[in-house]
């Protein structure tokens, strides 16, 4: 499944920084959470960018809920809980990291934003003289204007709302007006001090998403990103976009290369598009710039070779092997139900797998990975 990733392909390739000494691995790090809700991933994408291993999810979460009572809802969207505590025997954590890391979690509920402050300052305050991390909050909202928006009024923790419609915003009986941000302008308002570089933005704004990254208030940003997730939904904003535009323009304007993310699997977008692939359903894109990042950009065009080799070497959809959002069975029905032969959807198959093995116009992951 694309909905609920397992991003492996990232974790490993700041492990591999960490074990070689990579000069790369002591250079500051900033991460952006555009709709980072309880702050779970934010967290974990601190420790694993800095390597600090006084900073554990598990620790933030108990915070976290003990903040919020029993009035919020503390169940997760993904079911897969983090582990309960990040493994010290793992590469990140062999030195000791100096690491100087900043991560920004932006969320537009106010009733979660306020316990996600509180638990902030408990959780670094019990870390901070050891640390040489830092976690900011802010309460916003993410989109293509900046100024101000209109969000529900939900209970704290709740996953699933986006920002109101015309109707709510003129009652504003279920609404509140919350500041609004662009990425461009966060960065620069908030964002102050960051580095050149932006490790990883993360963008989930359930259904605005495409908003918030394609309309222009991103653009400075995006020249900067290293590592870029978003979801892709059948809400919000979204069945005014298609995928296949969004992962275009990605690539045209910005140079990146994007996949589906699932767990421990990636499936490329770029210069791989499939039809089906524009289905609005919740899923998760991850891209990567292979000129600020081509080592991380290297692993990922590996793990999707070896993921298509797998498949190539398989009869035609006689097992269900990928995991993603449009599992193999739907694919030969796709096709067919496009009035194709099983002999032509075969033939298509093998033809589309052939052309997934090259990479965009002027895109050398290889070369560049190993310049």
């Amino acid at each position: 499944r694309t909905s609920c990733p397992i991003r492996t392909w990232w974790d490993d390739h700041h492990s591999e920084l960490y074990k070689t000494n990579d000069p790369a691995s002591l250079k500051p790090a900033v991460f952006v959470s555009l709709g980072c809700n309880k702050g779970d991933d934010a967290v974990e994408v601190l420790a694993k960018l800095s390597g600090d291993s006084a900073i554990q999810v598990k620790d933030f979460r108990t915070i976290f809920e003990k903040e919020a009572g029993e009035n919020a809802a503390v169940r997760r969207a993904c079911l897969e809980s983090p582990p309960s505590e990040l493994d010290l025997n793992h590469p990140l954590w062999q030195t000791k990291s100096t690491r100087q890391t900043h991560a920004y979690c932006v969320e537009a509920a106010s009733s979660t934003a306020g316990i996600l402050k509180k638990t902030r300052d408990i959780f670094m305050d019990s870390i901070s003289k050891y640390s040489t991390t830092n976690l900011t909050v802010t309460h916003a909202a993410a989109g293509a204007n900046h100024g101000v928006a209109y969000f529900p009024k939900v209970q704290a923790g709740i996953e699933y709302h986006g920002m109101c419609t015309v109707g709510d915003q003129t009652t504003k009986r279920n609404c509140e007006e919350v500041p609004m941000y662009t990425v461009d302008s966060y960065i620069k308002e908030v964002v102050r001090d960051a580095p050149p570089v932006i490790d990883f933005l993360s963008v989930d704004v359930e259904g605005f998403d495409w908003d918030v990254l394609g309309l222009g208030g991103a653009d400075s940003t995006l020249k900067r990103v290293k590592y870029l997730e978003f979801e892709y939904h059948s809400f919000g904003n979204w069945p005014k976009y298609t995928l296949e535009n969004a992962t275009n323009v990605l690539f045209e304007k910005f140079g990146m290369i994007c996949y589906y993310a699932g767990i421990d699997e990636l499936w490329r977008l770029t210069n791989c598009f499939q039809p089906y692939f524009n289905r609005h359903q919740w899923s998760n894109v991850a891209c990567v710039n292979p000129t600020l990042d081509p080592l991380l950009a290297s692993r990922m065009e590996d793990m999707f070779q070896r993921q298509l080799q797998t498949n190539t070497e398989n009869e035609f959809c006689e097992s269900c092997i990928w995991q993603w959002r449009i599992p193999c069975f739907q694919r030969r029905n796709y096709l067919l139900g496009q009035g194709m032969s099983l002999d032509d959807a075969k033939r298509l198959v093998a033809e589309q797998s052939e052309r997934c093995r090259g990479l965009p116009n002027g895109t050398n992951i290889d070369s560049a990975s190993n310049g």
